[in-house]
């Protein structure tokens, strides 16, 4: 794919990386709090396991949605190219 419409000409597995990584800040607030809550009750293999699940759990929410966003970006740009030639302008 070259630079297309949003997804800067990345491949998909380094635009998800980057969708995925954005959300990193995002997620510290949610999981300290989280971390923090399950820790009070307990403190054995469990309460790690669940704290493992939800920033895995989160992550791979954000994966996919990045996977969305590419291929959606992906479509449009495909739409904006056949658009311009059927119009007779040059194309991006």
């Amino acid at each position: 794919m070259g630079n297309g419409a949003g997804t800067m000409g990345m491949s998909l597995v380094a635009f998800v990386a980057m969708w995925t990584a954005m959300m990193l800040p995002s997620m510290a607030p949610v999981a300290i709090l989280w971390t923090r809550s399950i820790l009070r009750q307990r403190w054995n293999a469990v309460a790690y396991y669940r704290i493992a699940l939800f920033v895995f759990g989160y992550l791979l929410a954000w994966a996919f949605a990045g996977v969305l966003a590419f291929f959606g970006l992906a479509a449009f740009a495909s739409g904006l190219r056949f658009s311009c030639k059927t119009e007779g302008w040059s194309t991006i």
